[in-house]
């Protein structure tokens, strides 16, 4: 089952992060990456849209998931409801799955991918943003992301330099590094997250 696909509109700044890391606008997960686990949990039989997406909309908008061949896997899916937690034996039950018959993503599936999409992004560029200005404190914070842009080939036609100065001044990231340069303990590693 080669070829089969799903199509997910992200941001066009995540859009480029992903081409940058990741070679293509085709992600190819493996069966135990989040990006597979989430999304074989919205696979539907029938699509809820039905017309094709405009290229040039696609080009800019939208990656593409390439789906993995679950002839008949078993998956335990959790039903979240509070009526049915408290009946003992009604939290969790298996579905077999084949991705031959479920190859379409549901709105719900589209924007949780999307969303951890987004949020991996972010957590690269507070990584980066902390990581640089902790070796280096003298540089400034837009010379930093002037770089990061530079780095994963993100042009400033899809993102603003204030947007990137708003989700640093937000993140944890930020009072961790104003604590290292107030002089107080570094409260918790420096890690960089691996996305794909």
């Amino acid at each position: 089952m080669t070829g089969m696909k799903v199509d997910i509109k992200v941001h066009p700044s995540v859009r480029e992060f992903i081409l940058c890391t990741n070679g293509s606008s085709t992600i190819v997960p493996q069966k135990d990456d989040w990006v597979w686990l989430i999304l074989k949990q919205h696979l539907t039989t029938v699509s809820e849209t039905i017309l094709p997406i405009p290229r040039e909309e696609y080009n800019n908008n939208y990656i593409s998931i390439s789906l993995l061949d679950t002839s008949g896997t078993k998956v335990q899916v959790t039903n979240r409801s509070k009526v049915k937690r408290k009946q003992k034996g009604f939290d969790r039950y298996n579905i077999y799955m084949n991705s031959l018959f479920r190859c379409e993503l549901n709105e719900r599936g589209r924007n949780i991918i999307a969303w951890h999409l987004r949020t991996q992004f972010k957590e690269c560029f507070h990584n980066f943003v902390q990581g640089a200005l902790a070796v280096s404190p003298d540089l400034e914070q837009k010379q930093v992301i002037f770089e990061f842009c530079k780095l994963y080939n993100i042009t400033m036609n899809n993102i603003s330099e204030d947007m990137l100065v708003k989700s640093w001044q937000r993140s944890p990231q930020k009072g961790i590094i104003q604590d290292r340069l107030d002089g107080n303990k570094l409260k918790s590693r420096l890690v960089c997250p691996i996305i794909f």
